[in-house]
């Protein structure tokens, strides 16, 4: 019995401990807010889209999100990484009609699950809703990046966007150049994008949900009453 018990509190304070350790988090930035998504396999933490909605790419680099809370642009590679912890779905490579290399775009009723939950921890920039058909109807989930690419008809380089669209019964990643067509220069701002915004984090700040401490103690406090038993 004294052996069962052992193995049942071990079973609780290992299970509490792992689930301390989950790979995407959802943290509060002020209490209540649910604005960042903490992955623990990259060290990073994203803020909502929705907090920079409609900002510029200037107007970012002068904001809190920058002065203040340390937050920065994420790269193309970085939001990669990002993606994949959350989906699942590696997106493959290539070289675009416009000859430059990049990843190819996610699309499909078979991602359509795994592009929602991404969609759910990174907010949505826009909504549209058919009144005729709902089925036509869609969000977007779209944020400006660090890297820039020279489009033939500007006159500079533009900061690219990545656009995150999910529907009824589909969904797709798109790794687009100039900002999506939403934002094509610096001061440019959209009621469309967003930007992606990430700051590094120590692992020693996690703080673990209540429910799972509450296991951790439990096997923490029956390893503790076992042993003294024992003695």
């Amino acid at each position: 019995m004294k052996k069962s018990l052992l193995v049942i509190c071990f079973f609780l304070f290992f299970w509490g401990f792992n689930s301390a350790q989950a790979d995407i988090i959802e943290i509060d930035l002020t209490p209540g807010d649910a604005l960042i998504t903490r992955d623990t396999n990259t060290g990073l933490e994203w803020l909502d889209l929705s907090a920079t909605d409609g900002m510029s790419y200037n107007d970012v680099l002068v904001s809190q999100w920058y002065t203040e809370y340390g937050f920065h642009h994420a790269t193309e590679e970085e939001f990669v990484g990002f993606f994949t912890n959350v989906t699942g779905i590696q997106p493959g490579t290539g070289t675009t009609s416009g000859g430059y290399d990049r990843y190819l775009d996610v699309s499909g009723p078979e991602y359509h699950d795994q592009i929602a939950t991404l969609v759910y921890y990174m907010g949505t920039t826009h909504e549209y809703t058919d009144p005729y058909n709902p089925a036509y109807s869609y969000s977007w989930s779209t944020g400006q990046i660090q890297d820039t690419y020279l489009a033939p008809y500007l006159s500079q380089t533009s900061h690219r966007a990545i656009r995150i669209t999910l529907s009824e019964s589909n969904g797709t990643v798109n790794w687009g150049s100039p900002a999506s067509g939403f934002a094509s220069e610096p001061d440019e701002r959209s009621g469309y994008a967003g930007h992606f915004l990430i700051r590094n984090f120590t692992q020693t700040s996690q703080v673990p949900e209540s429910a799972t401490m509450l296991l951790f103690s439990i096997g923490l406090l029956g390893i503790a009453g076992v042993s003294r038993r024992k003695k």
